[in-house]
């Protein structure tokens, strides 16, 4: 009975080696990358699918009562919340082209900006008033 150990088993040679390697590179690469085939989409992803970026709110709230924050696009996306007499700096996703920005107060009428264009790196400010 003959066992093979790295020992006994015959050497193959630095050539052999590069050529089986160079081999499989090329195998793979033909196969295209090993993607299975796949077809990638390289076309611009539509205008609802795409990442739009952000925008700054900063919100200041000269009421004694907490502000609740929304941003209105084709819907309301709930924002935060500002506590009385504070200032807070939020990133907004940005949704759509155009956006309104909305303060509330619990029993109050609320404070907006808007509707202003959305666009990206820009900063936005929502005065809340105190008198609301």
């Amino acid at each position: 009975m003959s066992v093979w150990t790295r020992k006994h088993a015959p050497r193959t040679g630095l050539l052999q080696r590069l050529a089986a390697v160079a081999t499989v590179v090329l195998l793979v690469a033909s196969c295209g990358g090993g993607g299975g085939g796949e077809e990638r989409d390289t076309a611009p992803a539509p205008a609802g699918e795409r990442e739009m970026g952000t925008l700054t709110l900063r919100i200041i709230n000269n009421n004694f009562n907490a502000a609740t924050v929304y941003a209105l696009w084709p819907a309301s996306r709930r924002l935060g919340r500002v506590e009385g007499k504070t200032e807070q700096v939020l990133t907004v996703q940005i949704n759509g082209p155009s956006v309104t920005f909305e303060g509330r107060l619990q029993g109050g009428s609320p404070a907006r900006i808007g509707p202003i264009a959305a666009t990206p790196n820009t900063e936005y400010q929502l005065v809340i008033p105190p008198g609301m």
